[in-house]
């Protein structure tokens, strides 16, 4: 099955196209969160950085799309010296492409999570105020569900995943994992 493609804005660049930036490595996590604002996304977005080094010896590139405007993306990026590109979708275009959805509410985020999945959020929200995070401002949607997709340079999905959950994803190093 081939990935869909697409033609995106990061905070530094305009007019890029997926089938052109899935050739740059032979793996790209096109990895879906939510906005710069939201406490979790940070965090998943500080620990990719952490481990991005890794994804590079393995050949494999990051992509995370969130729904943020360019110039908030821009900021977050400097703030936390991000070393892959944000794909900027404030209309949440690519979202609905990709069937990335919203769980419609704030009970919606938790409910079908299971104890291992909350067990894992919660390690990971835990070093929230050590690292001095703080929820910025509120964009898109509040109840949008994470997700993401492997694709290879011929532009294969390799892989997918809609997460039930807002606490349904892999941490940074387990994605190497999938490599």
């Amino acid at each position: 099955m081939k990935a869909l493609d697409f033609t995106f804005n990061t905070p530094f660049k305009k007019g890029l196209k997926l089938s052109e930036e899935v050739k740059k490595a032979d793996r790209t996590f096109l990895i879906f969160l939510r906005y710069f604002g939201c406490t979790s996304c940070q965090m998943d977005m500080i620990d990719l950085a952490a481990e991005y080094e890794n994804f590079k010896k393995k050949n494999a590139q990051v992509l995370v799309v969130l729904q943020s405007r360019g110039e908030i993306a821009k900021d977050g990026s400097e703030k936390f010296n991000l070393p892959f590109d944000i794909v900027c979708d404030p209309d949440a275009e690519i979202y609905k492409l990709y069937e990335v959805k919203s769980a419609g509410s704030k009970e919606g985020l938790r409910d079908k999570a299971t104890p291992e999945m909350l067990e894992r959020f919660g390690k990971k929200m835990s070093r929230k105020e050590e690292l001095g995070l703080e929820h910025g401002e509120y964009e898109g949607d509040e109840y949008q569900l994470p997700g993401y997709f492997v694709i290879d340079r011929d532009m294969n999905l390799l892989k997918s995943h809609h997460a039930v959950s807002i606490a349904d994803m892999p941490l940074a190093d387990e994605y190497l994992k999938m490599i």
